[in-house]
């Protein structure tokens, strides 16, 4: 991009982010809904999917206490076709008017539900009246792994590029088309509005089973930025990364409310990782699928967006004795998830 940058640099030692031992076994990662309390509370559980036939699938399921009740529940998303057209769903409900299994492990939201009370996940969104399906069905695997777990804010890695098959279809579509791929699920949770110190959260996960990796940040003014850095081993396990720095290229000028980093990149002790966006992004208002009622008020205190976006990540890992690094670069897509407009000027972190 033309124009001047500024960086976002960081050189934190983070011991709540820091991976588990490779000689001890990571804690059991537990996908069931946790129901957080407080007038702020949400969780969500979002997917990324690269299909082989050039079809790409965007989802979140949301439930949220936010505005008037609690525990209003949401399930919004795109299937895009291989020349990049993006078909959206979205259901919106009220308490009472969606399903939570009795393990709440099983979330269904009108036509719209996600399972994970067996070995692995599936999706299925399943809309008669648009002729809209996508059923995906994950393979089990050992990929999950706990990603942010903070007095705030949770953030788990349920699949990372996980094996799976199902079928997908639109009104454009004749009939149902059996689809194979990567998608990569994560689940999250929170009792304060995201919002508070938390001005973006930006993931970056590589759909290749053996190139798979997965970048998240968590941007915030000061020292409160978080990022972590797990790779996918041979043995089909998420290895993370003890992160040590952190840096966050923007472009001067563009769009300065929501504007679209240019390159992110981590480095740990080991590990090391640089992602950077390209293509035209996907945007979406998260708050569409709410009620009326919800949306307003919700908005009076933020205006999030979603943002879907191609990226190239480059990871290098470095050999246990420092004598050597193997790397490897391939394509991404980079999730972004903005709690509000920017301050403009765009803030120094």
């Amino acid at each position: 991009m033309k124009g001047r940058h500024w960086a976002l640099v960081l050189g934190l030692l983070i011991p709540t982010l820091q991976a588990p031992r490779a000689d001890g076994p990571s804690p059991v990662v537990d996908p069931a809904a946790r129901l957080p309390e407080g007038d702020s509370a949400q969780e969500y559980w979002d997917l990324v999917a690269r299909l082989d036939s050039g079809h790409r699938f965007y989802a979140r399921f949301l439930i949220t206490n936010q505005g008037p009740g609690d525990h209003s529940a949401v399930a919004t998303g795109d299937l895009v076709d291989p020349d990049g057209t993006a078909v959206p769903f979205q259901n919106g409900r009220r308490k009472g008017r969606w399903s939570l299994g009795a393990d709440a492990r099983s979330l269904r939201i009108g036509s719209s539900h996600i399972d994970l009370s067996g070995p692995a996940a599936r999706v299925e969104i399943d809309n008669d009246k648009r002729g809209f399906e996508v059923v995906l069905n994950f393979e089990p695997d050992d990929s999950s792994a706990h990603v942010f777990d903070t007095d705030d804010a949770h953030l788990d890695l349920l699949h990372l590029a996980s094996a799976v098959e199902g079928h997908v279809q639109h009104a454009e579509m004749p009939e149902p088309l059996a689809v194979t791929g990567r998608a990569t699920l994560t689940h999250g949770w929170t009792s304060r509005p995201e919002g508070d110190g938390v001005m973006a959260r930006i993931d970056v996960t590589t759909l290749s089973p053996d190139r798979a990796a997965f970048l998240a940040f968590w941007l915030s003014p000061g020292s409160r930025t978080r990022a972590w850095l797990g790779v996918r081993t041979a043995d089909g396990r998420t290895q993370p990364t003890d992160v040590r720095q952190v840096r966050v290229d923007f472009p001067r000028g563009g769009e300065a409310d929501y504007p679209l980093p240019t390159r992110l990149s981590v480095r740990g002790a080991r590990q090391h990782a640089t992602a950077s966006l390209r293509g035209d992004p996907l945007r979406r208002n998260p708050l569409d699928a709410l009620p009326m009622g919800i949306r307003m008020l919700y908005s009076f205190g933020a205006q999030p967006i979603r943002v879907w976006a191609d990226a190239t990540l480059r990871v290098e890992v470095e050999s246990e004795g420092g004598t050597g690094s193997s790397s490897w670069e391939t394509f991404g897509i980079a999730t972004l998830n903005f709690q509000d407009a920017f301050p403009t000027p765009t803030p120094e972190f």
